[in-house]
């Protein structure tokens, strides 16, 4: 005899905690090569769940995790290179970027690198044409 189904344990996914929005080239459906660069979008995502916002009393934890430890490091081999030229805000902002880079180079590879230089060096940001 079969079980009925109980409505609680359906197969539909769960309602998700929260949106993520993140802003990519309009021209994205032609130019699917782009599309690595989401992982570096996601990767901010990530480094936002995991360690708060970029100035918020987190970086000052006395048990940091795994990821906050690296992003820790970043910002003070940062703060160390350039002693008087960056304060501590951007050096955390620098850290920040230098790390979501790097999860989204480990995840895609050589393709966020081809799609990480085709957005730099397009004529649109040459030019100084491009806009946030």
């Amino acid at each position: 005899m079969t079980e009925p189904i109980d409505a609680s344990r359906s197969a539909m996914p769960a309602e998700p905690d929260a949106f993520v929005a993140v802003r990519m080239p309009f021209w994205l459906p032609d130019c699917l090569e782009l599309l690595p660069i989401l992982g570096h979008e996601l990767a901010h995502t990530v480094l936002h769940d995991a360690h708060g916002h970029m100035l918020a009393d987190s970086w000052s934890t006395t048990r940091p995790s795994l990821l906050q430890s690296v992003l820790r490091r970043v910002r003070d081999v940062i703060r160390a290179c350039f002693t008087d030229d960056i304060d501590e805000a951007n050096a955390r902002m620098y850290a920040q970027e230098f790390v979501a880079d790097a999860l989204a180079l480990a995840r895609f590879r050589e393709s966020y690198l081809y799609a990480l230089s085709t957005e730099v060096f397009s004529g649109a940001n040459l030019l100084g044409l491009a806009q946030d």
